[in-house]
């Protein structure tokens, strides 16, 4: 734990006034009285010392979780009407710090910081309902992930290495984004199969492309909310279960010759 840098010159100055303060008590004072008075004062010192402690908090590991962007009590869970940024109806979560509270507020989610503003506003007491409306504010819009969880699996063993390079070309950037990717090492896999949330799937020979919708009138069957739709989840598991998941680290090793022919591949990939 450290002190916060904006709270060292009022604790500078907090303490020479505990110094004066115990001087003039032991100099003016009964002995009992200039005690009394030096030990409060010090105690006034360590209190606004804890006022700006700024303890150190873990890192945010889970993408879907949301964290309490500050210590307090929380007075208020519900929907209003935001009107800076989204414009829209939200919900909103109020913390209402004491006196003992550590006075910080951190980031409550894992994200990438999209908007940031300031709003010069009133000095109202924190407990009143304006306060978060009309008082000086500052405020952050991060964009996050939402936590849905994302497979696909692509054959090891291709039947055409060109179009497998292209395939191959997209894993850093859908890693990054949270996408998990799985090659089937067994050998060659051709199925086109879509599963969402065990409650819809699309299964077929068509790809999400112009040339496989108006080219080659390939078709797919969509179901929902059907029995068969756990053995279609059953026949992923054993899949991805038998097939090697891609890591972020494979895809940064790849040498530079290869990344430019894929680069040059992409170029040319919506004619194969």
């Amino acid at each position: 734990m450290k002190i916060h840098k904006e709270g060292a010159p009022i604790i500078l100055c907090a303490a020479a006034l505990a110094i004066v303060l115990a001087v003039l008590s032991f100099w003016l004072l009964p002995t009992a009285a200039a005690w009394i008075v030096s030990v409060a004062a010090w105690i006034g010192v360590l209190f606004i010392t804890s006022f700006f402690r700024s303890p150190s908090r873990p890192l945010l590991q889970d993408d879907g979780a949301v964290y309490s962007p500050a210590d307090g009590t929380i007075v208020a869970l519900e929907e209003v009407e935001e009107k800076e940024y989204f414009k829209d109806n939200r919900i909103v979560v109020s913390v209402f710090m004491s006196i003992w509270n550590v006075h910080i507020n951190w980031f409550p989610v894992n994200g990438t910081v999209k908007h940031v503003s300031h709003n010069n506003g009133r000095f109202m007491a924190a407990y009143l309902p304006k306060s978060s409306t009309e008082n000086e504010r500052s405020a952050v819009v991060i964009t996050t992930k939402n936590g849905v969880d994302v497979r696909i699996l692509v054959p090891h063993i291709p039947d055409k290495k060109i179009v497998f390079e292209v395939t191959r070309s997209n894993y850093e950037r859908l890693i990054e984004g949270g996408v998990k990717i799985y090659e089937y090492t067994p050998g060659f896999v051709h199925g086109k199969v879509m599963l969402s949330d065990e409650q819809s799937a699309v299964v077929g020979t068509v790809n999400m492309d112009y040339r496989s919708y108006y080219l080659h009138y390939e078709c797919g069957v969509w179901m929902y909310q059907t029995p068969c739709l756990r053995d279609i989840r059953k026949d992923l598991e054993e899949c991805f279960a038998r097939s090697h998941q891609v890591t972020l680290e494979e895809c940064r090793s790849v040498s530079v010759p290869r990344r430019f022919l894929r680069a040059f591949l992409n170029i040319i990939s919506p004619i194969m």
